[in-house]
């Protein structure tokens, strides 16, 4: 085991753009004011997608709390005023689907939650549809796709066309068939 010690004489350039060190995570050139600032959910387990997901909607303007398990989102739901969720499928305590499950169950049918997902087949699409989440995103995110269907997501409950207040979703199981 050598160790070497090496001195570099650098200088900061101040001309040009923030490299990706400097800005936490490669490419994010967001533009605030793309949609309506939002009160978000993320239900995920994994701390550097929870980063990832935060930064990209913090930097867009949105607000955005964490929940570790399906079991704290279903909590959290219950205490705030969230404009939408974004629910990873698989964690630990309880999973994305049982959760949107039983928050629909206790009455939040018009809050949109979006299913994040590394399963992209179309039957895990209807799973998490059947368990009444409203989208789904697979993984890895993008960032214009994931800002995108926020904002899709966060006007139509503005413009109270998803459910219209209703206890159950129309036309939506309310349990999971596996």
């Amino acid at each position: 085991g050598t160790v070497f010690h090496v001195k570099l004489p650098l200088t900061i350039d101040t001309d040009t753009e923030p490299t990706a060190l400097e800005t936490g995570i490669a490419g994010l050139e967001i533009e605030k004011g793309i949609c309506d600032p939002a009160y978000i959910l993320l239900a995920e387990d994994n701390k550097i997608n929870q980063k990832f997901v935060r930064t990209i909607l913090t930097k867009a303007g949105h607000k955005v709390d964490i929940a570790e398990n399906g079991r704290e989102a279903v909590e959290k739901v219950k205490e705030a005023a969230y404009d939408l969720v974004l629910m990873d499928v698989q964690m630990p305590e309880m999973d994305g689907m049982q959760a949107a499950r039983l928050i629909r169950e206790d009455g939040f049918c018009d809050l949109p939650i979006i299913a994040l997902t590394a399963n992209a087949f179309a039957e895990d699409k209807e799973k998490c549809l059947k368990c009444g989440m409203s989208h789904f995103i697979a993984k890895p995110l993008k960032q214009a796709e994931l800002l995108g269907i926020v904002s899709e997501w966060v006007d139509k409950r503005e413009a109270n066309v998803v459910c219209r207040g209703e206890k159950r979703c129309p036309g939506r199981k309310n349990r999971c068939d596996g």
